[in-house]
């Protein structure tokens, strides 16, 4: 049995991130074997900044294994799909940041922007959930779509691992103080959760750190989650500092601020 030390981190926003604070994520992640982002690689959708996140990931991706989810940031300027140039964004983030993603070997299967990674007996599921979840123009809560949770079945159907670890964006949970509403209620994403008992839920957009055990919402299936700090100075309150997240299984996730 492997033990990874992996390194967690969300909500960098290029264009306004905390470059001190980059750096500093740059000289850990030499240390680590796995770096999972949980998405808003940028801040408005534009090419240089899509060209700055690239740059990065290839960093990355050149000693570790890098998993990632896209945030509503990446798909469509800053209220995600909502806005007309969302076209161009996906266009964008396939570009620079999805392709070299599944290019790695660890990449056992992708389709749109959601993927399935194996490492060792460890299984990583990263589902895009920048779906639109209502009619509501400011702030839409998103989703997870069932076409999205039934390809995921299919694939895990044949990997018979023993450790799985489920990311993306937006949180499940709406804990107080948070910033963003959490993912429409969907049973089907728990059932998924509980059929395959997932260990840890990790996802960011809220810009603050949690790590406890949240039973889900509607089953009440007990999950890690890993809430995870952001890397820009965007909306950040009193309480809310910047830095990302260390994490060696079965230790306690150790978070490391600004």
């Amino acid at each position: 049995y492997i033990i990874f030390s992996m390194l967690l981190c969300s909500d960098i926003h290029f264009s306004i991130q905390s470059k001190e604070m980059l750096n500093t994520l740059r000289q850990y992640s030499l240390l680590n074997d796995i770096i999972i982002i949980t998405g808003d690689f940028v801040q408005r959708g534009f090419q240089n900044q899509f060209q700055q996140a690239h740059d990065f990931l290839i960093s990355l991706i050149e000693h570790a294994t890098v998993i990632i989810t896209p945030g509503n940031h990446d798909l469509g300027d800053i209220f995600g799909e909502w806005i007309p140039g969302r076209h161009a964004a996906h266009q964008r983030y396939s570009t620079y940041l999805h392709k070299p993603f599944v290019q790695q070997p660890t990449v056992v299967a992708h389709r749109d922007f959601d993927a399935v990674l194996r490492i060792d007996d460890h299984v990583y599921v990263s589902l895009n959930s920048t779906h639109k979840g209502s009619l509501i123009p400011w702030n839409p809560p998103g989703r997870i779509e069932a076409h999205q949770i039934t390809w995921a079945r299919d694939v895990l159907a044949d990997q018979r691992a023993q450790n799985h670890h489920f990311l993306t964006h937006r949180s499940m949970w709406k804990h107080p103080r948070d910033l963003h509403r959490p993912l429409s209620a969907n049973e089907p994403l728990e059932q998924f959760l509980k059929d395959f008992q997932f260990q840890s839920f990790i996802h960011g957009h809220n810009h603050r750190y949690i790590a406890q055990e949240s039973p889900t919402p509607l089953l009440k299936f007990p999950i890690l989650e890993i809430s995870l700090p952001t890397l820009s100075r965007r909306h950040r309150r009193s309480e809310q500092r910047c830095g990302f997240v260390i994490w060696k299984p079965p230790a306690e996730p150790k978070p490391v601020f600004f």
